[in-house]
């Protein structure tokens, strides 16, 4: 491993031991960029995410949520506007 490379690898642990978890997608990366090292896969797994379905299943939640929340919105509007107009 070139020095720059352990040098950056540091750092990263550094940042990892202050946010104690990190994303499945960062964690899935980095295993990728140190496949060959074996010890650097080895400290990286004390850092593995969990896999949770509840979290997926909260995040999905609040995307939906924001993504429904403009349509809900018009259909309240719509619902309590027909009522008025008939009067």
């Amino acid at each position: 491993m070139q020095a720059r490379d352990y040098v950056l690898y540091l750092s990263l642990l550094d940042v990892l031991s202050r946010n104690e978890r990190i994303p499945l997608e960062a964690y899935n990366e980095l295993s990728l960029l140190f496949r060959d090292h074996g010890d650097l896969l080895e400290e990286l797994e004390k850092f593995r995410p969990l896999h949770s379905p509840s979290t997926v299943y909260t995040h999905n939640s609040i995307w939906m949520l924001f993504f429904l929340m403009p349509f809900l919105l018009i259909s309240f509007l719509l619902v309590f506007e027909l009522p008025l107009r008939g009067h």
